[in-house]
C-alpha cells in the first residue's frame, strides 16, 4: 500500500467516515490516478 493510500485512509478514519465511503473514495481516486498521470495538462 502507498504512503498517500495509507495516510488517506488514516485521514478518513479521523473523520469517522463510514467504511462504504472510505472504500468509495479510494476505489475513485485509484481508477482516476492513472489519468492525472498521463495527463498532465488536466487542470
Amino acid at each position: 500500500m502507498t504512503l498517500l493510500r495509507e495516510r488517506m485512509q488514516h485521514d478518513m478514519l479521523i473523520r469517522n467516515l463510514a467504511e462504504s465511503t472510505q472504500t468509495s473514495y479510494l476505489r475513485q481516486i485509484s481508477s482516476l490516478a492513472p489519468i492525472l498521470l498521463t495527463n498532465s495538462n488536466v487542470c
